[in-house]
């Protein structure tokens, strides 16, 4: 971003979230300013200085530790952008197809590099559907109206992707049945309660699937050399341990004795600060600077609140959306190498509503268009207060035709 513009900017940055603590700040500071010109006292606080330093240090080593925490999530992303590529790749480029153009044969080969893209995408649905409720929800047990929103449609899709039995166990797998019985008012703010019991991994579900996929084609003739298990093996190992690696980054939080200890430490320190600086100093140095000085220790202390979790859905954390959504065109374009190339037309896009954060349109499985469109008729998100209009045409999606590597689209048909 250019200098000036970033000094001007208020969206994603800790402003919205240390403003009104400033504003307490600076009205105290002007108390004590006043008071100390009208009855000429000042408090000669010892040992500030000493109190002061050790709330940096302390903000120091959480930001560094929160920044560390970001770069190791960072590579988490790579790293699953990287081993679902691989896995793609195995699973669609090594088939060898059938000898004499075997009907029979060739029908077994599509049908494996369909299941193969549709476990994979749906594993990277899974991995940021976890990564939306992981922490707000498993651990503290509710999400917000906003997040189930996102929720519902993240299922929609998987739902759109996976076999019905593959659906089941990954929503018995997740736990998120919710109903009324699941709402809570707290506050103002209509929440959603969310099982906190130990439950097992969803990505297991796929990832054993996506296991059965090569081992029912390894050592045939059309299918997988035995030798390709090598190579797709360590990869599927490599998706588990990629998805246990963000559910571990985004449920470990910040210890409760350090986050306690610097919060209230910098809380004693703006609130006796001014009491500190001579008032014949003026109003600069007795309201403007610890205003300033919040503004450095609340800000320092925001930002490593805000990358401490960089998988959710705020301004700053990592878009996912669109790795997801290149991997769909991978998936495309992969689908139309090797054997069996009609493959790609098993899959169709359906356009996404204005609800779904990121996503203009997602691809299902053409023989999920009538679960889809049944689960629409019912309202996904109900009772949350939103618009499903948008959602009511996916019928009118057509199997997609080719034009060109990663740009399919649905082509309607001539009435």
């Amino acid at each position: 971003r250019p200098f000036v513009g970033s000094l001007f900017h208020w969206q994603g940055t800790v402003l919205p979230d240390v403003i009104h603590n400033m504003l307490l700040v600076g009205i105290g500071s002007m108390v004590i300013f006043a008071a100390q010109v009208q009855f000429s006292w000042h408090l000669d606080v010892a040992g500030i200085h000493i109190l002061g330093t050790i709330v940096g240090f302390l903000l120091i080593f959480r930001s560094s530790n929160a920044f560390k925490t970001y770069t190791e999530s960072a590579r988490i992303i790579t790293a699953f952008t990287c081993a679902t590529a691989d896995v793609l790749t195995a699973g669609v480029c090594y088939l060898r197809g059938a000898e004499n153009g075997d009907q029979v044969v060739t029908a077994k080969l599509r049908e494996t590099k369909t299941m193969v893209a549709r476990l994979l995408l749906g594993y990277c649905v899974l991995f940021k559907l976890h990564s939306r409720v992981a922490y707000s929800g498993y651990m503290l047990g509710a999400i917000d109206n906003d997040v189930k929103v996102q929720v519902d449609f993240d299922m929609l899709r998987l739902k759109g992707l996976l076999t019905e039995e593959h659906y089941k166990q990954v929503k018995r797998a997740l736990g998120l049945t919710f109903d009324l019985a699941h709402q809570q008012q707290c506050g103002a703010e209509l929440v959603w309660r969310v099982t906190q019991e130990t439950m097992p991994r969803p990505a297991l579900c796929l990832v054993a699937a996506l296991r059965r996929c090569f081992l029912s084609m390894a050592g045939t003739p059309a299918g997988y050399a035995e030798r390709v298990l090598q190579i797709a093996d360590p990869q599927l190992t490599n998706l588990l341990n990629i998805y246990a690696a963000m559910v571990e980054q985004v449920s470990t939080p910040l210890p409760l004795p350090y986050c306690h200890l610097c919060r209230l430490l910098m809380v004693m320190f703006l609130l006796v600060y001014a009491t500190h600086i001579d008032p014949v100093m003026g109003f600069v140095a007795n309201v403007v600077i610890p205003v300033t000085v919040s503004l450095a220790m609340l800000g320092i202390d925001a930002i490593a609140s805000e990358i401490e979790d960089p998988f959710g859905d705020d301004p700053n954390d990592f878009e996912l959306m669109p790795v997801i959504r290149r991997m769909e065109l991978e998936v495309l374009m992969a689908m139309q190498m090797g054997v069996a190339p009609e493959a790609a037309n098993d899959f169709v896009w359906v356009p996404a509503p204005a609800q779904y954060d990121e996503v203009q349109e997602f691809l299902i499985h053409v023989s999920n268009l009538d679960r889809v469109n049944e689960q629409v008729m019912e309202g996904i998100a109900r009772p949350a207060r939103i618009d499903l209009s948008a959602m009511a045409d996916f019928g009118c999606a057509q199997p997609l035709v080719s034009t060109g590597w990663g740009s399919a689209r649905v082509v309607p048909t001539s009435p």
